[in-house]
């Protein structure tokens, strides 16, 4: 079945009982003990689960990074390494500066076994390189080294130096190069900077007779190029050194400069569209601490984590979604985003292995980019294959309700949710009279239930658990809603006893599963229209029994519809929508 998430009429509230409080809501995140009137969609605190949606609350993610150790051979204490297809065989190759300037590429055999390792050549001093992409690999790259007096920028492949790029004047200045399609064109560009110059060159198409000088930032000390905007063309983000700001650029025609707010020496960079407005967010530096800018917030930065030494914005468990990475010491920090809210979901996975550099590649070739994580005074290189486990169970504690009054009866605790095979999802009740101590809770309730015989009677605060549980890493049960009633016990009667769940799923591809709750012996009409009020489906039930009741109604066409519940002359509704 397909749960998508549409504008229009999927969660309608179901009409208000003064004894039901329903939750269906959990993404406002914890800290509200309470006592509250409504729970709404915040809770009191919760362990291993995540609400990564309205009617979604599942057991959250534990990340596993499966080690792997290539066995590359290189020169020892390493400068640059570049990950890339450099050899267009459709698998990733590592391009190599060794401390004393020759450039290796190391060959990913087929299988396992030793990598191959070519020598390519000794350009002279490098002060930076950059992988050129061709489409369908990166057999040449671009090398920014020193000869005589000055910095220029060489082309190199797999055969040695092919040809003379440009020149970045002075080499006694800080300068360097990156690599991309600037203008989106097809082809690679190298863009250069000068920090004596005050200048941001490209060479179009990687041509000597191309370059261009794109606009004068002061003092650019590293430029990343980066879509900021979801248009035909590259951004860039600048940091610079002499007055230690981090600068956007963007591109529309001419470049325009946008600083990110309060945040200075920063260094590393990340960007993706998190959210998915189709503008990109960006992660950066500054003092060890990671933050995260994006338009939405005028680029004021929102801290993500601490001790941080690189940081990266890409998808690391395969769903689309743009996560974010920070690295420091032997700490992966992973921020997982599962639904484009902007919502991040913070976890940890110690490596045990120090690094000076943060990579990423589709090592396996399995359409999920890699991390990879090199130590470049000994060689070694480790990449990490992500995969994605839920923990085996988790627990939600609620807000603590207050319901009006202590003089009541309970009436039920019903809910609805999907389980798959070796799932489940049970639920603790407590209750009392004083909010500050509710006592210990329930035994477990696998079932929709009454009340009666649980809890005491009198009590006016109520609080549930929800505990769910897996016994495969790879599915999880989904809360979708739960639903206390009870009954003011010393005023008149509630006519209205009949309760209407969810309809699920919403929306629904095939079969839609109807349930209700009674809380007397009842005769029950259900009645389907479509969005014009043409009667669809009726299906007349007679003295149903007190309880949790379900029917299934089959091939309905796409549309909308309003489900209609009546009984003893109450009447309650929900509307659905049906998709092919």
């Amino acid at each position: 079945m397909n749960r998508l998430s549409l504008l229009l009429l999927l969660f309608v509230t179901q009409i208000s009982y003064s004894n039901s409080a329903i939750q269906t809501d959990w993404s406002g995140g914890n800290g509200v003990t309470g006592p509250v009137n409504e729970w709404n969609n915040t809770f009191h605190e919760s362990f291993f689960l995540n609400s990564v949606a309205e009617g979604v609350l599942q057991l959250g993610i534990s990340p596993n990074l499966i080690e792997h150790v290539p066995h590359i051979e290189t020169s020892g204490a390493l400068k640059i390494v570049l990950w890339g297809d450099i050899d267009c065989d459709e698998d990733i190759d590592m391009l190599e500066v060794s401390a004393d300037d020759s450039l290796f590429w190391h060959e990913q055999p087929d299988g396992a076994g030793s990598w191959i390792s070519h020598f390519c050549a000794v350009p002279g001093e490098v002060i930076s390189a950059s992988l050129i992409d061709y489409g369908d690999g990166t057999p040449f790259w671009a090398v920014d080294y020193k000869s005589g007096d000055y910095a220029v920028i060489g082309v190199f492949s797999t055969n040695g130096f092919e040809y003379y790029l440009g020149n970045l004047g002075d080499n006694q200045y800080s300068t360097g190069i990156t690599t991309g399609d600037v203008d989106c064109n097809g082809t690679c560009d190298v863009v250069g900077w000068k920090w004596a110059y005050n200048e941001v060159w490209v060479w179009w198409s990687c041509h000597p007779d191309s370059a261009e000088l794109l606009f004068s930032p002061y003092t650019p000390e590293v430029v990343y190029l980066f879509n900021a905007e979801g248009d035909d063309d590259l951004d860039m983000a600048i940091h610079k050194s002499w007055y230690p700001e981090t600068a956007l650029y963007l591109h529309d025609g001419d470049w325009y400069y946008v600083p990110l707010v309060d945040f200075f020496s920063g260094y590393g960079f990340g960007a993706g569209d998190i959210d998915g407005d189709g503008y990109s967010e960006v992660t950066s530096i500054s003092g060890g601490t990671q933050q995260l800018f994006s338009a939405v917030n005028g680029w004021a930065g929102e801290t993500l984590a601490t001790g941080i030494q690189f940081c990266a914005i890409l998808d690391i468990d395969g769903d689309i979604d743009c996560d974010v990475v920070g690295f420091g010491g032997n700490f992966f920090r992973l921020f997982y985003n599962f639904d484009q809210s902007g919502r991040l979901y913070s976890s940890f996975f110690n490596t045990g292995f120090s690094a000076d550099t943060l990579d990423f590649a589709d090592m396996d070739q399995n359409g999920v980019k890699d991390l990879i994580l090199t130590r470049k005074d000994t060689g070694e290189v480790r990449w990490f294959e992500h995969r994605t486990e839920h923990y085996a169970s988790g627990y939600l504690d609620s807000s603590i309700l207050y319901l009006g009054s202590d003089d009541l009866e309970w009436g039920s605790l019903f809910w609805d949710a999907e389980t798959p095979e070796g799932t489940s999802i049970s639920f603790q009740v407590r209750a009392a009279d004083d909010c500050s101590d509710l006592g210990v809770w329930s035994d477990t309730l696998s079932e929709p239930c009454s009340l009666q015989g649980i809890l005491e009677e009198n009590d006016s605060y109520f609080q549930y658990r929800v505990i769910l549980s897996t016994y495969s890493s790879e599915v999880t049960p989904v809360l979708h809603d739960v639903t206390l009633t009870w009954n003011p016990l010393g005023i008149e009667e509630q006519e209205n006893k009949i309760f209407l769940l969810p309809i699920s799923p919403n929306p629904a591809s095939g079969d839609v599963t109807i349930r209700f709750v009674l809380e007397a012996y009842s005769d029950v009409t259900i009645s389907v229209f479509d969005v014009a009020g043409r009667g669809v489906e009726s299906i007349r039930e007679e003295n149903l029994h007190e309880g949790v009741h379900s029917l299934t109604m089959h091939s309905l066409p796409s549309g909308v519809y309003l489900c209609r519940m009546t009984s003893e002359g109450n009447t309650t509704a929900r509307r659905f929508v049906v998709i092919e």
